[in-house]
């Protein structure tokens, strides 16, 4: 749910510190590691979660580029 808020916002980038916030409402959040199948998508990717006990932060990026191998 996080992410769709930050898509439609058109927020390319953006960070919720959560020690900085008030309580947020549990919500469903993508599981991560999880490996995409369309069919199975929702909800068979997402679990409940209480975003401000599992983690420190959310960090939303829209777009992302692979490392480059060092030599």
């Amino acid at each position: 749910i996080y992410e769709y808020m930050f898509y439609e916002a058109k927020m390319n980038r953006s960070i919720m510190i959560f020690s900085e916030m008030e309580k947020i409402p549990v919500s469903k959040n993508r599981a991560i590691g999880v490996v995409y199948n369309p069919e199975n998508e929702y909800p068979g990717n997402y679990v409940e979660t209480d975003i401000m006990k599992r983690y420190d932060a959310f960090i939303f990026l829209l777009e992302t580029q692979a490392l480059n191998v060092l030599e």
